[in-house]
């Protein structure tokens, strides 16, 4: 089971993990969509692993951001581990609206003073195991985050 379409609905923040300038795979390009997660420990983990092709980043994108634009749940198999929504929009303009954008060690940060400890880097073949058994942030917790990531370095 995954994510209803309510529960995306009532998601405040949708974050992003990806490296500086990426502008996403070739299916992100011709599909028009940009895979994001409700919960920004898991978009840190794939900006870590995207760290070996460049700068990591983590972006958020409020509703505000996104309210033309259809967002949803995948048939990903793994989306229940990565509460992943889709936006219908392609990655690099997903990064124009997004209100937030910031460095993966900063993320890492907030989550390490949350008691989320995630590793420097991560490889391909470590993320499931590191997906099963980070524990889902509260909507509290994710509120939090946000807080703290928008005063380190907001969107201008």
């Amino acid at each position: 089971m995954g994510f209803s379409k309510d529960a995306v609905e009532e998601a405040k923040y949708l974050f992003r993990g990806s490296t500086e300038g990426y502008e996403g795979s070739p299916g992100a390009q011709k599909t028009a969509s940009t895979p994001t997660s409700t919960d920004p420990a898991v978009a840190t983990m794939f900006a870590i692993k995207a760290k070996r092709y460049g700068d990591g980043i983590l972006q958020i994108a409020l509703p505000k951001d996104l309210q033309d634009v259809s967002v949803g749940v995948t048939t990903n198999v793994l989306q229940t581990l990565e509460r992943d929504v889709v936006v219908d929009l392609k990655p690099a303009e997903f990064t124009k609206r997004a209100s937030v954008t910031i460095a993966v060690d900063q993320a890492r940060g907030i989550l390490k003073n949350m008691g989320v400890n995630l590793p420097a880097r991560i490889n391909e073949g470590d993320m499931n195991a590191l997906l099963e058994s980070t524990p889902k942030l509260t909507n509290e917790q994710i509120n939090s985050f946000y807080k703290q990531a928008a005063a380190l370095k907001p969107k201008e």
